[in-house]
């Protein structure tokens, strides 16, 4: 779950720091086929949590904030529906 999870995220902000939609796909093709396949299925697990991002203090004092809490908001809204009871 903790690596899908991150590759969630990953993909996500990837997907934010490019410029076109072309771009985009295709960084977030090529870091996706970077990370290792989960060997667990998702089915195994009895619950999910999705946890609120993180930032470090260069970030959280930049203007690169309010991006990640709009992303943020956007991932929590797309994925909550899905891990809710």
């Amino acid at each position: 779950m903790k690596r899908l999870l991150i590759l969630i995220v990953a993909v996500a902000a990837l997907a934010s720091c490019a410029t076109d939609p072309g771009r985009r796909s295709r960084v977030a093709q090529e870091e996706s086929a970077r990370l290792v396949a989960p060997t667990t299925p998702l089915s195994s697990y009895g619950t999910f949590e999705l946890k609120p991002m993180e930032m470090g203090p260069e970030v959280a004092n930049s203007a690169k904030a309010a991006v990640a809490k709009d992303l943020e908001a956007r991932v929590q809204a797309r994925m909550q529906p899905l891990l809710g009871p």
